[in-house]
């Protein structure tokens, strides 16, 4: 059997292990998830390990060969021993003033250019240095599903979250008819009213998926949804939802297949939160007790007898 070769990690998770700084990041991330306020940053970003962190880091950039307004590159500062470069630095972060940046224009694939900004070898160093630091504070406010000129949150990673919806079992990937007119009679019914003109009536509103919570909440609660940023079905299953892979028997009988499941439900005190937007006629509320023994009764208006008389509405079997 062939050796499998060991995936390699990050080039810059493994400079960060070499100068001991990738315990400091994972430590600034989880304080800034918890909320913490940060102050005397500039003492991390001006350390001797986060400076050579980000000489390392730049080193290798196709960018960093590139002159600035000076006229200098990496070559230029690979004549730097390691001390002169650090105290260079440190100094110029006392009080940091950048030079003028070198416009250039970019030929772009429809005949146009486009103008591209860039600095001097030195400000390139020193923004990479408060880069290292302020970037896991900031990673840990963005929004998971937010893609674009973030770490490993490219184009292609929207893609791939998309296509991992797509093959997660009990989703359908087609639209029924009834169900669209349903949703749009909702939908003008709320705005007649308010969002107060729809009651359903059954008695399995959830029965065997989860794609049928978010259903009964788009037609029931579009509000809500709208309002907490989950009215789209990928914001909604990331926040309330798990997706777990397993072995399972082929419908065929022939084999096993790798399928995609939802497996359990998390964040369910917000969840809950949502759903108590509505109230449901035979569940037992505290603050309105029925006799004892006795189920809670829907109520006339949610059976259609506004008035209350006992009698049934016209128009009815």
């Amino acid at each position: 059997m062939a050796n499998k070769k060991k995936p390699l990690k990050k080039q810059k998770i493994r400079n960060s292990e070499y100068y001991d700084m990738q315990s400091v990041f994972d430590e600034l991330y989880a304080d800034s998830v918890k909320g913490k306020q940060f102050q005397n940053l500039v003492e991390l970003i001006r350390c001797p390990e986060n400076i050579m962190l980000a000489y390392r880091n730049i080193r290798k950039n196709d960018g960093s060969k590139t002159a600035g307004v000076d006229n200098k590159t990496i070559s230029d500062l690979n004549r730097w021993k390691d001390k002169t470069l650090v105290a260079h630095v440190q100094r110029k972060l006392d009080w940091y003033v950048p030079n003028a940046v070198r416009r250039v224009e970019i030929p772009k694939d429809n005949g146009k250019t486009r103008p591209l900004g860039i600095p001097t070898i030195m400000d390139r160093l020193i923004q990479q240095c408060i880069l290292q630091v302020l970037e896991p504070i900031c990673e840990a406010k963005f929004f998971k599903r937010s893609n674009g000129f973030r770490p490993n949150q490219s184009a292609e990673n929207a893609i791939a979250q998309a296509e991992r919806m797509w093959n997660v079992g009990g989703i359908s990937q087609t639209e029924a008819q009834k169900s669209s007119d349903l949703y749009m009679k909702c939908r003008y019914l709320d705005e007649l009213t308010g969002g107060r003109g729809v009651v359903f009536a059954t008695g399995t509103p959830i029965s065997n998926s989860m794609v049928e919570m978010y259903t009964m909440q788009k037609y029931l609660q579009y509000g809500a949804l709208s309002r907490d940023g989950l009215l789209n079905f990928d914001a909604w299953a990331s926040t309330f939802g798990e997706t777990v892979t397993a072995i399972e028997l082929a419908p065929e009988g022939t084999g096993y297949r790798s399928k995609t499941r939802f497996a359990r439900f998390y964040n369910l005190p917000e969840l809950i939160h949502v759903q108590a937007d509505r109230r449901y006629s035979d569940l037992r509320h505290a603050e309105t007790p029925g006799p004892q023994g006795q189920l809670p009764t829907c109520g006339a208006e949610a059976l259609g007898d506004p008035e209350g008389d006992g009698e049934e509405p016209r128009g009815t079997g």
